[in-house]
């Protein structure tokens, strides 16, 4: 069993270290290393973060520069300062998932 626990930790690392390079410094996750964030990546990301943490692997949890991600949330409300139905809703899910955990 051992040798099935170091498996799991190291892939862990990798899709850690595969995240923190999707990790806009502006906030947000693209979809592959150095790309634009964009809101769905961003949703997909965190909820990876979230399946990583719940299983043990707490490390995960460290990818998230949570200011960077409030500055990425805020960029996407419009001149009124009014978000779309979508982008709120799937905002609203990204901190509710960094809330938990």
């Amino acid at each position: 069993m051992r040798g099935g626990l170091n498996l799991f930790f190291s892939f862990n690392n990798v899709v850690k270290q595969f995240l923190e390079l999707c990790q806009s410094k502006n906030g947000g996750f693209g979809g592959g290393p150095h790309q634009m964030p964009h809101l769905a990546t961003t949703y997909a990301a965190m909820n990876a973060i979230a399946i990583l943490g719940a299983n043990g692997f707490s490390r995960a949890y460290e990818i998230v520069n949570v200011e960077n991600m409030k500055t990425f949330l805020n960029t996407l409300k419009d001149s009124d300062q009014i978000m779309s139905k979508k982008a709120f809703i799937l905002g609203l899910f990204i901190f509710l998932s960094r809330e938990i955990m």
